[in-house]
């Protein structure tokens, strides 16, 4: 009877920590999934007039008119030299934005993505990139990455220009 008396408490005390154990991984495993950036965050961080990842073609002509037709490998893109922005599409049928806005390049200062301006200084900007979850690419320290996007701050000291970009993760290894 003694023995049971000190296998209970122990027993109990085990089970406890490891349910402990279990939810802080289910937690955390949870919370990282939690940080990346889907197109609804990147939309609602995006400051760049009435265009936004994912609209088509067809509606930023309404918007703003045909622009300049960029030829691409993969895509294609517009090219509107008075707002300082290039807006590219993808034409590959398995892209999940296939047709659809999926990059952006901007020079524009009245621009911005998580409150990052051109003109602004780029270790600032930097900052707020991993304020947000971007991380630096093992193959380009310049190249800031979050879930199936990528964000590029261009110029030495101050950013010169903002690179967006949206990646399908299912096409990773296809070659344009």
């Amino acid at each position: 009877m003694n023995v049971n008396r000190r296998i209970k408490p122990a027993l109990v005390a085990g089970i406890a920590s490891l349910v402990l154990v279990v939810f802080m991984i289910y937690f955390q495993h949870q919370s990282s999934f939690k940080k990346r950036i889907d197109l609804e965050t990147i939309n609602s961080n995006l400051y760049v007039g009435d265009i936004e990842f994912g609209m088509t073609e067809y509606e930023l002509i309404r918007r703003w008119g045909p622009g300049e037709y960029l030829y691409g490998f993969g895509g294609h893109g517009r090219e509107y030299k008075d707002q300082l922005i290039r807006v590219s599409f993808s034409d590959d049928k398995d892209n999940d934005l296939y047709g659809r806005a999926g990059s952006m390049e901007f020079s524009n200062p009245s621009f911005s993505i998580f409150s990052i301006k051109v003109g602004e200084d780029r270790e600032a900007g930097i900052e707020k990139l991993k304020f947000n979850g971007f991380m630096s690419t093992d193959f380009n320290d310049d190249i800031y990455m979050n879930g199936e996007f990528t964000i590029t701050l261009y110029g030495e000291k101050a950013i010169e220009y903002i690179q967006i970009s949206f990646h399908d993760n299912d096409l990773r290894d296809r070659i344009y």
